[in-house]
């Protein structure tokens, strides 16, 4: 399937749900509601998020107040890095185990980015960068 961009989706067989948006206008609320309604499971799609520690202006749900089963949320140390790709990865098992489980992912957050890998069939490169830019100071790589 093509949409207007061009752009390949990556798989129209399987069903997922996306509710995106900005941070507190309740798509948390409304996914734990529909979770309940559709045997579902949350896959957090809020770069923030994935962080320990970043709770504030996060919005990120309180797990002990529910029995809906969340992934991705507080998975990294905030000084790592936790790429695009990396994120595809990782949610796309998580998608297909959902799914093996006969349950619905949901995907909820406001990463458009990290939600546009998963809907469509981004492919990204396993190169490293070719210039190592630690070593420079600020004034260098703005000139």
């Amino acid at each position: 399937m093509k949409l207007k961009s061009g752009l390949n989706v990556y798989n129209k067989d399987k069903k997922i749900v996306v509710i995106t948006g900005p941070t507190a206008i309740g798509k948390t609320d409304l996914s734990l509601k529909l979770c309940k309604e559709f045997n579902g499971e949350v896959i957090n799609c809020d770069a923030s998020s994935f962080k320990k520690y970043l709770n504030i202006g996060t919005s990120k749900p309180d797990l002990t107040k529910t029995s809906i089963k969340h992934h991705l949320i507080d998975i990294i140390e905030p000084t790592l890095n936790y790429s695009v790709s990396d994120f595809q990865k990782e949610a796309r098992l998580l998608i297909d185990d959902i799914i093996s489980r006969n349950k619905v992912p949901f995907i909820i957050g406001g990463s458009g980015l990290y939600i546009n890998s998963l809907i469509y069939d981004y492919k990204f490169s396993s190169s490293k960068r070719s210039i190592d830019f630690s070593n420079y100071t600020n004034e260098e790589l703005f000139s």
